[in-house]
């Protein structure tokens, strides 16, 4: 009787083990990531403390915001020294020693630029050459002729967005952006490119007057006629069935409407992916990008499942940070679905989870076969106490490899 109940005990043991996420099998490969802000990066000593931390807890990547609002955490001859590098010598280049430091801890470092928005602050840019200086000219129109430019933060309050945002319909607004990120690709070592904001601020922006004339010309409607009450919508969707002609008619349009706005973003990513591709092959190209690829094209114009598709990007990081994980498993099987032999890094809430809802959401990916998780964001994961040793005890006990790019692309071909 004792000799069964001791082996029944230490079955029970080993399957209690078993079901901690991350442990049974060992993982090889898969990539673990934070995402970095732009504030954790303004002196030596808190990029040191990042490597450190990252390396300790056997992460193997960090996603650096080092473009954040038009200005540069870098040396740069296209944009000004970001202002919160004021008290710092000139000579310190953020990106350069996150740089130095991750690859001597054999860490990837991921160059984190923010496309098309940038600026949010109440009061505008200190340096003229902040590119809101430069050229308001670039920036969206809302949908009744407002330039952002002009917006002030109750503007921006009332209409839910973020802050000041450029104009993708523009050729030298795609001129510019593509600039930023050849200059950090061609100067700096770094291991991937990754989009951020790669999308419009909502449905009632991107109207400027001669992006509605080439619509009109192209399609006979004025997109500024179309009816408030379907933007934002499946407009596919609601043309099945039985509905009245003025609603087809909208939705139609707004069909039309929402592809052409989708399709200066897609027009950016394939000119910066095909361009850094270009000039360093292994480099990897990745976006973060809203979770349903529904929501993500209707509501912001953001056509990831057509990135994919083409092989624009390498990863897609589906930003995945609200929700049970039953929800947040669902947005990663869409990501994975349509990932079309690209890389599926699940990019998850941390900063506002605490460690076992984080757990299950790592066990419930790792399942689908996500090939690396990103933490949001390093700071506020880092400074809750234990939070980082759970992870590591519970899901990354032990070091992995990265995955690498599927066959093909690290060649450069498309």
């Amino acid at each position: 009787m004792r000799k069964w109940m001791r082996t029944f005990l230490i079955s029970l043991t080993l399957l209690e083990v078993m079901a901690i996420p991350g442990c049974g099998p060992k993982i090889k490969q898969e990539a673990r990531a934070f995402w970095v802000v732009r504030n954790r990066i303004t002196s030596p000593e808190e990029i040191r403390h990042i490597v450190t931390t990252a390396k300790e807890n056997n992460f193997n990547t960090l996603i650096v915001q080092v473009h954040g609002r038009g200005d540069a955490y870098y040396h740069s001859k296209i944009d000004p020294r970001a202002e919160d590098l004021a008290d710092q010598d000139p000579a310190f280049d953020p990106l350069a020693y996150v740089l130095e430091q991750g690859h001597a801890a054999g860490l990837e470092v991921h160059a984190w630029i923010n496309a098309i928005y940038i600026w949010s602050k109440t009061e505008p840019p200190v340096d003229k050459n902040h590119v809101l200086h430069r050229h308001p000219e670039w920036m969206m129109v809302d949908d009744e002729g407002r330039s952002l430019a002009d917006y002030d933060q109750r503007d921006i309050a009332i209409k839910g967005i973020e802050g000041r945002f450029l104009d993708p319909s523009q050729d030298e607004v795609l001129d510019y952006l593509l600039s930023v990120y050849m200059e950090v690709a061609t100067n700096y070592p770094v291991d991937g490119i990754h989009f951020d904001y790669i999308r419009y601020p909502g449905v009632h922006f991107g109207y400027s007057e001669e992006f509605c004339r080439q619509f009109q010309e192209q399609h006979g409607v004025d997109p500024r006629l179309l009816s408030d009450a379907i933007k934002g919508y499946d407009a596919e969707g609601h043309l099945l069935g039985n509905r009245p002609i003025l609603d087809r008619w909208n939705y139609i349009h707004y069909a039309q409407w929402n592809k052409a706005k989708a399709d200066r973003i897609t027009e950016l990513v394939r000119r910066v992916s095909r361009s850094v591709k270009e000039i360093r092959p292994e480099i990897k190209v990745s976006a973060a990008v809203f979770p349903d690829p529904g929501t993500a094209y209707w509501r912001v114009s953001q056509d990831w499942r057509t990135w994919q598709a083409e092989g624009l990007v390498d990863i897609i990081c589906p930003m995945i940070y609200s929700g049970e994980p039953e929800l947040v498993a669902r947005r990663a099987a869409a990501a994975l679905e349509n990932a079309n032999g690209n890389l599926v890094y699940a990019g998850l809430g941390a900063w506002r989870k605490d460690p076992s809802q984080i757990l299950e959401e790592i066990r419930r990916v790792r399942k689908l076969g996500a090939h690396g998780i990103v933490l949001f964001a390093f700071n506020p994961v880092a400074e809750k106490e234990g939070y980082l040793e759970t992870l590591r005890k519970k899901a990354f006990p032990t070091p992995t490899t990265i995955p690498p790019l599927p066959r093909g692309k690290a060649s450069g071909e498309r």
